[in-house]
């Protein structure tokens, strides 16, 4: 039976573009629907109540739309022709156009019900919230093998902000290694001295960018990994406030003391007050 690769159609883009690139077999990709029939809900949520409800709105949501696509796959005619078993599930830490956060353990635990291989797009996961690689990969129950997700993939250059071209790849299963990670795009002279110099010796690499990594990983440990998040928070603040002084100078300043149940501020919360005050701004302008 043919494999497939799945992702939500809130996943970024490009990668959606790979799967159909390297899948020619348009029934081997497949998009999970959540943008049209769930994200509204979510929006009306996150508007009207808590951040921590917000949370686990956002959950039950990824959690009912994957169950839903699967169920589909399972009952389909065309099963008997495609396997979900070890295909694979592509989730986003982070989505890029719509700023969710996937709630990766508990999709995850679906998948492996259904015997999906777990792929995280982690490009705007790294600094901007706490990592845990030893838990997402061993999954909630640690004493179960396999519960976990098998593949952390990454860029460092968004908020690490290291140069261009460092990446990470962490697969911590020594049989997916040497089976679906055997053969990396590029062989070079690095391609049967083991899985870690088959990716790093790839032919004439500039290895400027990975060799900075260690410096900067120094630089956001003296300073504290939350610090930086919480400047980050403030600075969502002071643009969100630029921003309204400069499209509608006659509205009151939008408060900066926003917090969630915990009294963290809490910069999803700032998003979703700002997004009502500019829908308020062009029903405005609408109306003139």
């Amino acid at each position: 039976k043919k494999k497939m690769v799945l992702f939500f159609d809130v996943s970024y883009g490009s990668v959606k573009k790979m799967a159909r690139h390297y899948y020619h077999d348009d029934n081997q990709v497949v998009e999970i629907p959540f943008q049209e029939k769930y994200l509204p809900l979510l929006q009306q949520q996150q508007q009207s109540t808590s951040n921590k409800r917000g949370e686990s709105l956002m959950t039950s949501l990824f959690e009912e739309a994957l169950n839903e696509r699967l169920a589909t796959i399972q009952s389909s005619p065309l099963h008997s022709q495609y396997t979900l078993e070890n295909s694979l599930l592509i989730l986003d830490e982070v989505t890029s156009n719509t700023v969710l956060k996937m709630p990766i353990s508990s999709l995850t635990k679906i998948a492996k019900q259904y015997g999906l291989q777990v792929l995280v797009d982690g490009a705007h996961g790294l600094l901007a919230n706490p990592v845990d690689m030893a838990k997402m990969t061993k999954g909630d129950d640690e004493e179960i093998e396999g519960e976990g997700i098998d593949y952390y993939v990454s860029n460092c250059h968004k908020w690490m902000s290291s140069p261009r071209g460092a990446a990470i790849m962490y697969c911590p299963k020594e049989k997916l290694r040497d089976t679906v990670l055997r053969y990396p795009p590029v062989m070079s002279h690095g391609v049967d001295d083991g899985y870690f110099s088959r990716f790093l010796w790839d032919g004439c690499r500039d290895y400027a960018a990975q060799l900075s990594l260690p410096v900067i990983l120094d630089y956001w440990n003296q300073l504290g990994p939350e610090n930086v998040r919480s400047a980050m928070r403030r600075g969502i603040k002071s643009a969100v406030n630029i921003l309204k002084q400069s499209w509608h100078p006659a509205m009151d300043e939008i408060s900066l003391d926003i917090h969630d149940e915990n009294g963290n501020d809490d910069a999803s919360l700032l998003l979703c007050e700002a997004g009502k005050r500019t829908n308020a701004i062009l029903v405005e302008y609408m109306d003139m």
